[in-house]
């Protein structure tokens, strides 16, 4: 009879060392044991425990955690002796002929089942590919049906795509509908009937939060953990609780681990049962080990194995966690070998690049690309990392053309996630990113570190599945032999705030005393410092039942909100902000957003356009978060057409920079926080006070919920470290606006300037940021490139049809241009310009003087309206004196020139554009910026350039009074051209007859939108005391200004 049988009818005793000499805390439950004894000799054995526990009632080692819970269990397990009737009767047991039979696993199926029938916890260990994850689930639970026994299984899978195909596979093999035997549920997604389903395939998070809720394991007859290996902080206390409530409350439950690569003693030791009076021994865990023979060989090379034939491969430098030049080099000499030795026939096998990120991959991907132009090498080269769409994935199983070679440039990712069939040979540089706690501020970041020995052995099983192959790894085989033989797991280096938040709720001890429990104890300082954050956050309390604790606290609202959602507790936090300040959806999106894969894809021969396209999205505001708003309330809108029409949602995505996978999964996400909030807390959108009236006001709460979600995890840039004074600013871009210039170095001073001023401008994509103009320095090698201040038109799908708008991108008065410019550089572009040898050159530049001579060509006419007035002004003394017509902000003001010749300039401008000239209406299509219109502002006519074009609800447009400087909002009605072309061209004779100071060593704030005026004592102390009343003092003053010419117009620039 079946060891559960046997003590469900009572005939396997209890038994509790009293006084045991050995030593014992709560943790060790092991201080019972369960003993096959013969009927005949129970009511022997019954009468010396009962003996027993009257001598142990006050000294037993059993906690009263398993006193109270122990009665419950008896009942779970009598139900195992279950009644033998309709789900018996119709089952239908999986057709010996199906296919799935012949997988490497069948030949253990007896085994497996033996052992999970005389154990409570059984390891298997097999390859990848073998058939644990579909075949160990039917092998149960036929032979639970076979045997008429109770049967509930549920199976555990790291990822949620997992969780459903492999659901949906072994529905297929056994010819059964999807959710009547087996189900999944994944987040809010699920697929299956409790009265029917026996097998549940879910995420590591979704069983954690079933056993949480319900303290005990005894809803499930089996729990299968899949891939155990992958020691993520939801795996190590998953396997924490089950040890735990294995032993108080669910001995019914069988535990099974599965993995290929887990460290399978410590897992056994881990489990092990401890038995009792009068054996007092540990019994480990079982191992069943699925052998899986390969036909294939496979060669491994060490970087000192390459010595003779890569002489780059002796210098690489190997004391830092990096690739350094000779590591490129090494990697792409190793590929170009593969050609020269003729390795493999016409139809080239492929090559797998394991390098750590996606700077090392772009790195290498540019220095391969090169090699393909100047040496003529027939490589494809495909990128494979998170980022990138699915479709670019799916790029890595098409098979090359005949005599080309594929080569993968990949992350980690390809470790287990993705299998290539070709592959035959693997560089492995031994390298990975990793998420590391930083213990000063509790908050997790990648880090480059060296692979373990496990990591490094999966990325080796990419090959010789199908064919022999060869792997190279790029570090010497001593320090192989030194590496960690496996990853450090999360709950020993990433923070730890959810661990603590999921073990307040299951009430089990303090935190500290329950991770002492753990696979792999954290250090006790990061469980300190995650509850001290915890408690600043306002997730604990500072006291436990009212006494203060460095150590725990009891858990608010806010930490029981965070406990329940299944995302990193500053995540939790911006939500619950977002409800506080009523834009609960706003702030869902953006946490969710921030929890999973980005939904902006990154096309590598795009990703200029992409970044451009995410500044779109970000609404003015350059947030990430922000941008994800914009993204999915778009997509969202237009779903339900997208689920009728399929490619209109590729094509929208496509034209979008979005990733479909990525956006579905931030869907599924979102609704299942939604009803989470909702069940558990009965918190749903709009339901706030606060009421908000327009789209700005909304725009401006989610920067503040941001900033105190993520406090104190936020820096502040400071001016004293980021910006140089303002003196050297100028003084490096030669009085160039700093707004709108960048500038590059090393042009030589042997070629002429002039002929490569257009390819200089060509540089930068002009339907991006406008067309820029090149400027030389007359004394040194640089090139100053100078961006209009214009907004860019942006295509984006709204509603049922796409339409252009246009947005101002970026915050502040800096040019969009420069922010292109930097993202250019931030991506390696190339920006070589050819040159010819100087002689040529200078031939080239005669030759092309003397065709634009010959063909009456004269540069294009600059207008005096489009020039300075102190270009025409010479000046005696290094001080002028100056009327100031316009404060802008605490650092800048406009000002005119205060004599008599430019008092009369400025009386017969008034007189002519007030009093003189006709005028007709603008069409606002034919608007240009930085044209120059007469507009009607405050009932007076003023000349004036038009700086931006409407955005937002109102409809008015920017213009700069340029002979007063300043900056005014009209409407299409005030905007007006000049009837009659002789008056237009008097008009425009007149040079501008402002121009913009900036005062040294004074800064307005750095974002350009607080309030940035003087105040009313320092206007008036400054303006009415000295600028205006004190002709004689204001000479001196001046010389403390920092004059500035607006170098805004065409051809200054």
């Amino acid at each position: 009879m079946a060891l559960l049988q046997l003590f469900a009818k009572g005939n396997i005793e209890e038994k509790v060392l009293p006084e045991s000499d050995l030593d014992y805390d709560d943790d060790d439950e092991q201080s019972r044991s369960y003993v096959n004894t013969d009927p005949n000799e129970y009511d022997k054995e019954n009468k010396e425990y009962n003996e027993l526990s009257i001598k142990a009632s006050h000294n037993s080692n059993t906690s009263s955690v398993d006193s109270i819970t122990y009665a419950n269990s008896m009942a779970d397990l009598k139900d195992l002796d279950m009644d033998k009737s309709k789900p018996f009767e119709h089952y239908k047991f999986k057709d010996p002929s199906n296919k799935s039979n012949d997988l490497e696993i069948a030949d253990s199926k007896d085994k497996i089942i033996n052992s999970i029938d005389s154990n409570c916890t059984v390891l298997i260990s097999g390859a990848t590919g073998c058939g644990k994850s579909t075949q160990v689930p039917q092998y149960i639970l036929d032979d639970c049906m076979s045997k008429k026994k109770y049967c509930n299984i549920i199976v555990t899978q790291p990822r949620r795509i997992a969780a459903i195909s492999v659901s949906k596979q072994v529905n297929r093999e056994r010819s059964c509908k999807d959710g009547l035997l087996v189900g999944y549920q994944v987040g809010r997604k699920k697929n299956y009937n409790p009265s029917t389903t026996k097998i549940l395939y879910c995420t590591t998070e979704i069983l954690l939060l079933k056993i949480i809720k319900a303290k005990s394991l005894s809803e499930f007859s089996h729990i299968i953990l899949d891939e155990v290996h992958e020691r993520t902080l939801e795996m190590d206390f998953l396997l924490l609780v089950i040890k735990k409530l294995q032993k108080i409350n669910s001995q019914s439950t069988r535990v099974i681990l599965m993995s290929a690569t887990a460290e399978i003693e410590k897992l056994r030791d881990y489990f092990s049962d401890y038995y009792g009076h009068p054996f007092n021994r540990h019994l480990a865990a079982s191992i069943v080990s699925v052998k899986k023979p390969s036909n294939y060989s496979v060669d491994v090379l060490y970087l000192d194995d390459l010595y003779l034939l890569i002489p780059a491969a002796q210098r690489m430098d190997l004391s830092k966690t990096q690739i350094d030049e000779n590591g490129y080099d090494t990697a792409v000499q190793l590929v170009k070998a593969f050609d020269q030795m003729k390795v493999d026939n016409d139809n080239k096998k492929s090559v797998l690049i394991f390098l750590p990120g996606i700077y090392e991959i772009e790195e290498m991907h540019r220095r391969m690309e090169d090699l393909m132009t100047f040496e003529n090498h027939k490589w494809i080269l495909i990128q494979l990392h998170s980022s990138i769409t699915s479709e670019e994935q799916d790029k890595i199983f098409i098979q090359a053309p005949l005599n080309y070679r594929k080569i993968i440039l990949s992350t980690n990712i390809a470790e287990s996630s993705i299998t290539v069939p070709d592959v035959s040979f693997v560089i492995d540089f031994c390298l990975m990113k990793q998420l590391k706690n930083e213990i000063r501020s509790n908050y997790s970041m990648l880090i480059m570190t060296w692979a373990s020995k496990s990591n490094c052995n999966q990325r080796a099983g990419r090959v010789g599945r199908v064919a022999n192959g060869c792997v190279y790894r790029l570090i010497p085989r001593r320090m192989f032999n030194k590496l960690e033989d496996n990853e450090l797991p999360e709950m020993s280096r990433c923070s730890l705030s959810r661990v603590v938040l999921m073990s307040k709720l299951l009430n089990m001890g303090t935190p500290e005393k329950l991770l002492a429990s753990a696979l792999d104890v954290p250090c006790l300082q990061n469980i300190i410092l995650t509850i001290r954050t915890l408690q600043q956050v306002g997730a604990l309390l500072s006291t436990v039942n009212g006494v203060i604790s460095s150590v725990d606290g009891d858990l608010t609202y806010m930490g029981k909100v965070m406990a329940h959602l299944p995302l990193e507790p500053p995540m939790s936090k911006l939500i619950y902000f977002g409800y506080i300040f009523n834009i609960l959806n706003e702030a869902i999106i953006m946490a969710c957003g921030l929890s999973i894969k980005s939904i902006f894809s990154q096309p590598f021969n795009q990703r200029l356009e992409a970044y451009t396209q995410n500044l779109t999205w970000a609404n003015y505001s350059c947030s990430d978060p922000i941008a994800y708003i914009g993204a999915y309330q778009s997509w969202l809108e237009s779903k339900p057409e997208f689920d009728q029409n399929p490619n209109l949602e590729k094509t929208w995505a496509l034209k979008n920079y979005i990733q479909l996978s990525a956006m579905r999964e931030l869907y599924d996400l979102i609704d299942d926080v939604s009803n989470r909030l909702n069940r558990h807390f009965g918190i749903i959108a709009n339901s706030g006070k606060i009421k908000w009236i327009k789209p700005e006001e909304k725009d401006i709460a989610c920067k503040v919920v941001l900033a105190g979600a993520f406090y104190p995890n936020y820096f502040i840039r400071k001016t004293n470290n980021a910006y140089m004074d303002e003196h050297e600013v100028h003084k490096t871009l030669e009085e160039h606006d700093p707004y709108q210039t960048v500038y590059f170095t090393g042009f030589p001073k042997d070629q002429p300037k002039e002929l490569y001023k257009e390819a200089i401008e060509s540089l930068f994509p002009q339907k991006l940021v406008g067309k820029p103009t090149a400027y030389f320095s007359k004394s040194n090698n640089k090139v100053f490139v100078e961006f209009p201040t214009l907004n860019i038109k942006n295509m984006a799908y709204d509603s049922n049809q796409y339409e252009e708008k246009l947005n101002q991108l970026i915050p502040g008065n800096i040019s969009y241009g420069v922010y292109v410019a930097i993202k250019m550089r931030t991506l390696k572009f190339n920006f070589k310009i050819p040159l010819l040898k100087p002689n040529d050159a200078k031939k080239k530049l005669e030759l092309i003087t003397q065709q634009m001579a010959a063909q009456k060509i004269t540069p294009k006419e600059v207008l005096p309206i489009q020039r300075c007035i102190l270009e025409e002004t010479e000046f005696n003394n290094k001080a002028i004196v100056i009327t100031v017509t316009y404060f802008e902000s605490v650092d800048s003001f406009w000002a005119q020139l205060l004599d008599e010749k430019h008092n009369n300039i400025l009386f017969k401008l008034w007189e002519l554009v007030n009093n003189k000239i006709s005028l007709i209406e603008t069409n606002p299509d034919n608007l240009v910026i930085d044209d120059i219109y007469i507009v009607m502002y405050q009932e007076e006519k003023y000349r004036g350039k038009l700086m931006e074009f409407p955005h937002g609800l109102k409809k008015e447009y920017k213009f700069l009074l340029i002979d007063f400087g300043e900056s005014v909002q009209l409407c299409n009605e005030d905007i007006f051209n000049i009837k009659d072309e002789y008056i237009k061209k008097q008009v425009y004779s007149y040079p501008t007859l402002a121009f913009q100071c900036k005062i040294a060593k004074i800064h307005s704030p750095i974002n350009r939108q607080l309030n940035d005026n003087w105040s009313e004592e320092t206007n008036t102390y400054i303006v009415g005391k000295l600028l205006k009343n004190a002709k004689g003092t204001v000479s001196l003053i001046i010389i403390l200004i920092l004059m500035k010419v607006n170098h805004s117009f065409n051809e200054l620039r």
